[in-house]
């Protein structure tokens, strides 16, 4: 299950305490009892009860789950690594990682789609021509808040192999899928890998695509991913890489 954030991590002694004041309150219901069947339920409903809330608290926490600058779309890495296994295509897709070389190990870090120096590049020729185009300030303020905020969401990160990171500046991503073995070989298309991991092809080849539009697939991106975690969560989405055979 994904972390749940403030329920445990940040008053975990509280959280605690209360699950077993509880349990406490169960068992001692449990002992006026004398029909196994009536045990047997009333458990089985303190356990459901104990569920729920815990999905709904995951739930939570995936839905308010954000990163306000750069460096804190690491804390996306669990939903990240979780989300590439809830579907087979992804999965697949996912495994390579992006090596341009292959090596013994590897570590994977998160890391944006389009990348941070590029959306910044973007950011301010956006606001170049909103100003020239005599847009209101206000406006102009607005939206460039809203459209610097996209570039950390969840749906402009990935999981990347931690080398190939580091080269990634201001440049679109396709630029460094062409280099990449799967790719060079025939063996999968760049539109195919894309697809598999629910991502425009606007963002993998961003070079010319304007900022609004790169806005509205990250968010669209992130509300799909949100989605399908959430799913998992409720026990009505498996890991595919933990399938029988």
């Amino acid at each position: 299950m994904l972390p749940m954030g403030s329920v445990w991590a940040s008053s975990s002694a509280q959280n605690i305490a209360n699950y077993a004041s509880r349990l406490a309150a169960c068992v001692a219901s449990l002992a006026e009892m004398h029909r196994v069947g009536s045990i047997v339920d009333a458990l089985a409903q303190q356990l459901k009860v104990e569920l729920e809330g815990m999905e709904q608290a995951a739930a939570n926490w995936l839905h308010g789950m954000n990163a306000y600058d750069r460096q804190a779309v690491r804390g996306y890495y669990t939903a990240l690594w979780l989300w590439n296994r809830l579907d087979q295509d992804r999965w697949q897709k996912a495994k390579i990682a992006l090596r341009q070389q292959r090596r013994a190990q590897s570590t994977l870090e998160v890391d944006h789609i389009v990348s941070w120096n590029l959306w910044r590049t973007k950011l301010a020729a956006h606001r170049a021509e909103m100003e020239t185009g005599g847009a209101p300030e206000q406006s102009v303020i607005e939206e460039l808040i809203e459209l610097n905020a996209k570039v950390n969401d969840l749906g402009n990160c990935m999981l990347l192999e931690k080398n190939f990171n580091i080269s990634k500046s201001n440049r679109p991503l396709k630029e460094f899928l062409q280099g990449v073995y799967e790719f060079k070989e025939g063996k999968w298309t760049i539109e195919e890998w894309a697809r598999a991991l629910d991502l425009g092809i606007p963002l993998v080849d961003s070079g010319e695509a304007p900022i609004e539009e790169l806005g509205e697939l990250v968010a669209a991106r992130t509300q799909k991913m949100r989605s399908d975690l959430e799913q998992f969560v409720r026990g009505t989405r498996s890991r595919v890489d933990m399938s029988a055979g």
